[in-house]
């Protein structure tokens, strides 16, 4: 198996302890090109600007990218945890396993376009992560629940009730409900899909429904709720093994039918613009990696020379 790079250990770090890079904040200045980062970066401060720890420069354009995060996503990957990114051979194989586990969960759990919720009481941020991944492993260092949404640009309310969490986008509200949160198990379903299915509506109410399924919180079309009972009772008399599959549903209020199709589309839009810019960034990355690879080469043999 090949070695990682050490830069990708530091790159996952930097995204758990301060999130991803948040596009929405991220600036690009304008210096003259050809000059170094370092000179760069004290000319725009001489000038005025207040530069962030990360910065990406190009020195062909001249075009210096000032990189804000979203914020912390994992606790326990601190310096004083034993992760000092200065000295990346110090890691154990065991640190290295751990931070590439958790860095490879976020990443399934950030894969649909997402708000990040914050919440001040554990058992609150509980909630709202188990309404959000489904049946995702969520590492226990989280202090964030990815909530998936179909406008990432726009501020989601989300709300925790007594006996359910509400997310509301706009005009439309999305109620996520397991079946053990109506006393159900797979078992029940299995034996009596469409009673299950009449007990989960009637607790969320709603005009359209969702499946909720294993690895995905977000699955498939919309139904009403007859149609629903007919979904689910064909498929689990097609599929005796559905029911273990399928863990809850998503009810959607909203006030025209209309609303959901918009719905649909942003959500569809901004899956589109996520992966456009998780692969340039993935690009962006390689490029940068390749090229620190070839300065700490160059550093290497120019150390040679000097001992000969």
């Amino acid at each position: 198996m090949a070695r990682k790079p050490d830069a990708l250990y530091k790159h996952m770090v930097r995204t758990l302890r301060h999130g991803f890079v948040d596009s929405t904040r991220t600036d690009d200045l304008t210096v003259t090109p050809g000059v170094s980062k370092t000179a760069a970066i004290r000319d725009l401060k001489n000038a005025g600007y207040a530069i962030g720890k990360e910065t990406e420069y190009n020195t062909r354009t001249g075009t210096l990218t000032d990189v804000r995060r979203t914020g912390k996503i994992a606790r326990g990957f601190e310096a004083g945890d034993g992760f000092n990114l200065r000295d990346i051979n110090q890691l154990t194989p065991q640190q290295k396993a751990h931070i590439t586990r958790t860095f490879k969960a976020v990443q399934k759990l950030s894969a649909q376009p997402y708000q990040e919720y914050r919440g001040r009481k554990p058992e609150n941020l509980e909630r709202v992560q188990e309404a959000s991944h489904g049946d995702l492993k969520t590492p226990d260092e989280l202090v964030v629940a990815f909530v998936p949404v179909a406008r990432p640009d726009e501020r989601a309310e989300i709300r925790i009730l007594k006996d359910r969490v509400e997310i509301i986008e706009r005009e439309i509200k999305r109620t996520p409900t397991r079946w053990e949160d109506v006393g159900l198990t797979p078992a029940d379903v299995a034996d009596d899909p469409r009673g299950a299915v009449r007990a989960l509506v009637a607790a969320t109410g709603g005009d359209r429904f969702q499946f909720m399924a294993a690895k995905s919180p977000m699955f498939g079309r919309t139904f009403s709720a007859k149609a629903l009972e007919d979904e689910i009772d064909n498929l689990q008399k097609q599929y005796p093994r559905w029911a273990s599959f399928l863990i809850g549903i998503q009810a959607f209020t909203m006030p025209a039918a209309k609303d959901l199709a918009d719905y649909r589309r942003s959500k569809d839009s901004a899956k589109r613009a996520q992966t456009k810019e998780r692969k340039r960034a993935a690009t962006a990355f390689r490029r940068s990696v390749k090229a620190e690879d070839k300065r700490k080469k160059a550093r290497e043999k120019k150390q040679r020379g000097k001992r000969r």
